[in-house]
């Protein structure tokens, strides 16, 4: 078993390192032919292609599921439970929902009261700059989210929770993905997202309801810091950090009977309560 769980990390960890180097070259490869054909121009920068990266991202994501599909032509278990591509319950959609705004209130309620204290920005990421505000919320807001979410509670998890238990998955998988984003204080900024779409996709047992705290999760910061967040103060942070954690445990109290993937939809190693 402990061959197995090495081998599940070592899997996880050469997925997200294909997924680097597809960004990677995909990079090089726009960069190059972008300012090789606009050589004799003055139109294109490099900051201009720098600023496109959330189209680079799309397009490695979409060429390592298309790879994930195909390997998993040689496994027996169907897609749709390498992935959990299973139905949601109303239910669970109206908790995704709630969970992914708690989650934008405190995680941001935190980030941006250590910000006003520190005297520093977390979260520029999210700021639109020149960039079209719909450009944002179809790419990182919706395309991405689902992206990441087939790959990272869909296949990786489906991975880890043959050989571990739930609770072990929850921690390891967030993890993973934090590592993934290659940026210490990004990957601290998203580890509670990760936690809480394994948590709600383990008690779920569709990829479905992970897909949907992540969209909310996104697209909510995209559209705040570019409007009204700036103008917040410290103790508005904390009030909005307390309003996260009630909206969050109201959610997750609604969900608490059991884990539906536990229960016999992918396997794996049992936790008793």
């Amino acid at each position: 078993m402990l061959v197995k769980k090495i081998q599940a990390i070592a899997e996880s960890l050469l997925i997200i390192l294909i997924i680097y180097l597809f960004r990677e070259l995909i990079y090089y490869a726009y960069s190059f032919l972008t300012l090789s054909r606009e050589s004799g121009s003055s139109g294109v920068s490099l900051d201009f292609i720098i600023g496109q990266h959330y189209l680079y991202d799309v397009i490695s994501w979409t060429l390592i599921v298309i790879v994930l599909l195909v390997l998993n032509l040689g496994m027996k278990q169907p897609v749709k439970n390498n992935f959990f591509l299973h139905k949601v319950g109303l239910k669970y959609c109206l908790v995704a929902i709630l969970c992914g705004f708690g989650l934008v209130f405190l995680v941001n309620g935190i980030a941006n009261g250590l910000a006003l204290t520190l005297g520093t920005d977390f979260t520029s990421s999210y700021r639109t700059s020149n960039t079209s505000m719909i450009y944002m919320i179809l790419l990182p807001g919706i395309v991405l989210p689902v992206f990441e979410e087939l790959v990272y509670r869909g296949f990786i998890l489906s991975r880890l929770r043959k050989v571990f238990m739930p609770t072990v998955c929850i921690y390891l998988a967030a993890a993973l993905f934090s590592f993934g984003h290659f940026d210490l204080v990004q990957g601290l900024y998203v580890l509670p997202l990760g936690i809480l779409t394994v948590f709600v996709v383990l008690r779920s047992g569709s990829i479905w309801s992970g897909i949907i705290i992540h969209t909310v999760f996104n697209i909510s910061n995209i559209y705040l810091y570019n409007t009204i967040f700036n103008t917040f103060n410290l103790s508005q942070m904390i009030v909005m950090s307390i309003i996260g954690v009630v909206l969050i445990g109201f959610g997750l109290y609604q969900v608490s009977q059991h884990y539906v993937i536990m229960d016999g939809i992918t396997g794996g190693a049992d936790e008793k309560d």
